[in-house]
């Protein structure tokens, strides 16, 4: 599902209100330097709230993330960013975004103006509900394809820069040496070295499987915790916003950890855990493992993303599992 919007005319209180929260949980996520994963969880919380409150939250942050490419700022004082230090750094940054939201709030009538300061007209977002699987073809031959509950903000001209704002997705990258593909992410920047590879976001981790090509990938923080690594065919990485853990992938796994991209899921002696959790992220219907012993049971096989309904039959008349269905959850217990 493609989605495009337009700012015009005079804001409603409540969406003043909105941006204005968006823009407070932005100056705490982009200058904190004790941001905690309880953090993360109410930010997210308050994200899934509403459309509205996600899409105010990408419009700053893609504006926020367009001055930090400038290679100057200056405030009405003449102080340039690039010369801030320390607390004063932080001290320029939060004020760049009160004047954000100043335009925002105290001017109804410059929609044009406020379209430019969110990305202009050529960045569009992406999204897919759950047990969605979409293609997109963007204008330099690149090709994204997104899996369920995914949602991506794309912007090819003049920069091409994507933002993984939720779930899963797998690029094929035309390359381009003098215009380099960026995908940021969760803390993390992806920047594209001739490749096809997938991307995972999952709470403040980031899981990245390189099919081919080459990557650079490092943290976008402004005191990075971990150095750039590169990632070639048949490795992957878990990144957070403290380290990366780089690990080796046979063409079979990395095939097994695509099959979404069949609309199958393979497990291979995989925890019920794993299992639940994956099914769960493709249907309404979710599993929910009863006890500790349960969930360690190893699963081996292949269903389809949709295919919930088959699995609990296979849990039941092969594993010899309990399926209790309480509302839109099936609950597995031996």
């Amino acid at each position: 599902m493609t989605q495009q919007t337009e700012v015009t005319g005079t804001e409603p209180k409540d969406a003043m209100q909105i941006r204005l929260r968006a823009g407070e949980w932005l100056v705490a996520l982009k200058t904190s330097e004790t941001w905690s994963s309880e953090d993360q969880k109410n930010l997210d919380q308050w994200l899934a709230q509403s459309p509205e409150n996600l899409l105010a939250f990408w419009r700053l942050e893609a504006s926020w993330d367009r001055s930090r490419r400038l290679s100057a700022i200056r405030h009405p004082g003449g102080l340039r960013l690039e010369s801030a230090r320390g607390e004063n750094w932080f001290a320029v940054l939060r004020n760049a975004v009160a004047v954000i939201l100043l335009i925002i709030v105290g001017v109804g009538t410059i929609g044009v103006l406020r379209l430019q300061l969110f990305g202009g007209p050529n960045t569009h977002s992406y999204s897919t509900g759950i047990g969605g699987h979409e293609v997109l073809k963007l204008a330099d031959g690149s090709t994204v394809e997104l899996t369920t509950s995914t949602a991506i903000r794309v912007a090819i001209s003049p920069d091409r820069h994507v933002w993984l704002d939720q779930g899963e997705a797998y690029f094929q990258v035309v390359h381009d040496a003098a215009h380099p593909f960026v995908l940021e992410v969760q803390g993390q920047r992806i920047t594209d070295l001739g490749t096809k590879f997938s991307v995972r976001r999952s709470g403040d981790q980031v899981d990245v499987i390189v099919a081919d090509g080459k990557i650079r990938l490092e943290s976008n923080a402004e005191q990075p915790q971990y150095a750039a690594v590169f990632l070639t065919a048949g490795q992957a990485a878990i990144a957070s916003a403290r380290s990366v853990a780089v690990q080796k992938r046979s063409v079979k796994q990395i095939e097994d950890e695509l099959a979404w991209r069949r609309d199958v899921l393979v497990f291979d002696e995989t925890p019920l855990r794993k299992v639940a959790e994956e099914f769960n992220r493709y249907n309404a219907t979710k599993l929910i493992v009863a006890d500790e012993d349960t969930a360690n049971m190893d699963v081996g096989g292949t269903f389809p993303t949709a295919g919930v309904d088959s699995f609990i039959r296979v849990a039941k008349h092969v594993l010899n599992l309990r399926a209790e269905k309480r509302g839109d959850q099936v609950i597995l217990s031996r």
